[in-house]
């Protein structure tokens, strides 16, 4: 998983949590820090983890940037990008695992729904061949 953050203490540490708690095994988390001037980078810190990477920006460079940064930094053969405001649902590693098995090797990307805070959810899952 690749999560850019930006001064986002508090939303890093929920967003970290929902991917340590998934129970699919065998995952990263490279967590780019984007130049954060706030106690971010203590909050990343606080989770030791061997999962858990962080590379920072010395300064801020978007999230675009950021997102680039944690590519180059990722190990995986899949990547999931997680915005440092949300959260991963319980299961969402298994099922995405379960959906890469069941399609064709032509696929590239995936896309899955969100749900939101209210219950309503956005449209998905989508699968996208290249």
């Amino acid at each position: 998983m690749v999560i850019p953050v930006f001064n986002r203490p508090r939303e890093i540490q929920r967003a970290l949590k929902s991917c340590l708690d998934q129970e699919h095994a065998g995952f990263e988390i490279v967590i780019v820090d984007d130049g954060s001037t706030d106690d971010t980078l203590a909050a990343i810190g606080q989770w030791a983890d061997e999962r858990v990477t962080t590379v920072s920006h010395s300064g801020n460079r978007g999230v675009c940037a950021a997102r680039n940064t944690g590519v180059r930094n990722a190990r995986g053969e899949w990547l999931v990008f997680l915005d440092s405001d949300d959260e991963l649902l319980p299961g969402a590693l298994d099922l995405m695992a379960r959906r890469i098995r069941e399609t064709s090797s032509t696929i590239q990307r995936l896309f899955f729904c969100y749900a939101y805070p209210d219950g309503s959810q956005a449209a998905g899952p989508v699968v996208e061949e290249v």
